[in-house]
């Protein structure tokens, strides 16, 4: 197994240990596995992680709650005019997931275990890295047993009991979005691409995530840092 294989096989299994105690998997897709924080799992692979003063361009600093908005120069067609909700970002390296990308693929479909209530929900495309892993985003101003808090009225979890609950709560799908596969950076890659302006930090916003039709959250969110955008220049404002 390359290094890149085994960041991102550990990733997917600590981050969903680290989201809920539960497996939440994909049908035909490993459970996902308890233990350690991600975060320290990943860094056991990657000693060679930058410190907090990365050279990315001044602007919002990328942390978890925050939106990465993919620049207009972005050609690379796994990202090419995606929103990335940043999960966890730290010196051991990154994880999100794409917001604006829904597929066909019915929830209750996707799932291992059929749950009531799932009907009407499709599941999100979330990233390029473990396209059978399952994770909830969820909207609730209560705190969430066995999710972790992103920001404001977000919450993220891996747990299938924890989603059967929002499910039962007859939640709709501007509760509830399920995403298959996220997108992982190892330490300093983010950093690098910041540096070159390929990404956009921004506070997220539950609207966006929930309520805006998906064709028009990046567009929407561009047009409202068209400000930071131009007086940065090509290179971004990162």
């Amino acid at each position: 197994m390359s290094l890149s294989s085994a960041i991102g096989a550990l990733l997917v299994a600590a981050v969903l240990g680290a989201l809920a105690a539960g497996g939440l998997a994909a049908a035909g897709g490993p459970a996902g596995a308890g233990g350690p924080a991600w975060a320290d799992r990943l860094a056991i692979h990657a000693p060679h992680a930058v410190g907090a003063g990365s050279s990315a361009r001044p602007g919002f600093r990328p942390r978890r709650g925050m939106f990465l908005l993919a620049a207009p120069r972005l050609a690379d067609p796994r990202f090419a005019r995606t929103v990335v909700l940043l999960l966890e970002y730290d010196e051991t390296g990154a994880l999100g997931l794409v917001v604006n990308r829904p597929t066909r693929l019915p929830l209750r479909d996707a799932l291992a275990v059929p749950l009531p209530g799932s009907g009407g929900h499709v599941v999100f495309a979330g990233g390029p890295v473990e396209h059978r892993r399952l994770i909830a985003l969820l909207r609730s101003p209560d705190a969430v047993e066995d999710a972790r808090h992103v920001f404001g009225d977000v919450h993220a979890s891996g747990s299938i009991d924890t989603l059967r609950r929002m499910l039962e709560r007859d939640a709709s799908a501007a509760d509830v979005h399920t995403y298959l596969g996220y997108a992982g950076w190892s330490p300093g890659q983010l950093d690098a691409e910041l540096a070159r302006g390929d990404w956009i930090v921004t506070p997220a916003d539950a609207a966006s995530i929930f309520d805006t039709p998906p064709a028009d959250v990046w567009h929407d969110l561009m047009r409202r840092n068209a400000g930071r955008w131009v007086r940065s220049g090509p290179a971004g404002s990162a």
